[in-house]
């Protein structure tokens, strides 16, 4: 199990100091990671892809507990800036997509990006059955 180290800002002016450190303390756990492993392998998200709600294209949506299970396993590449890379590899069962995460160290986005590859080459993947075009995004 990972653990990631939060801080929320307090008005005493201590928050950014407490933000650093668990920074300064996310990315020395990253540095003893990879001085193991070249990549890491997460799932992308904690969940398939959420059904889209009504009005959900006009004004996003604001679900805080869905956007953390969406980004659970991106927030200590977030945290620390290491490079990451997200393939699909799969659709569940009500046809929305399933990501695999890879995340390498620092300045070696050369050995995601073959892991990436790999992986879009061994793992059967079919057709999206479900396709959402935003339009706004072709303005």
């Amino acid at each position: 199990m990972t653990t990631v180290i939060f801080s929320s800002s307090r008005g005493d002016g201590q928050g950014l100091h407490h933000r650093e450190q668990a920074e300064d303390e996310n990315i020395h756990f990253m540095k003893e990671i990879f001085k193991k492993v070249d990549v890491l392998i997460t799932p992308a998200c904690g969940m398939t892809a959420p059904k889209m709600q009504p009005g959900d294209e006009k004004w996003g949506c604001s679900d805080l507990q869905t956007s953390f299970q969406i980004a659970k396993y991106m927030l200590l590449g977030n945290f620390t800036g290491v490079p990451g890379l997200v393939v699909p590899i799969a659709y569940g069962d009500d046809g929305l997509p399933i990501g695999l995460q890879v995340i390498g160290k620092w300045w070696e986005e050369d050995k995601i990006l073959s892991v990436g590859k790999f992986a879009e080459e061994i793992l059967q993947k079919e057709k999206p059955r479900i396709f959402f075009r935003n339009d706004l995004l072709l303005k």
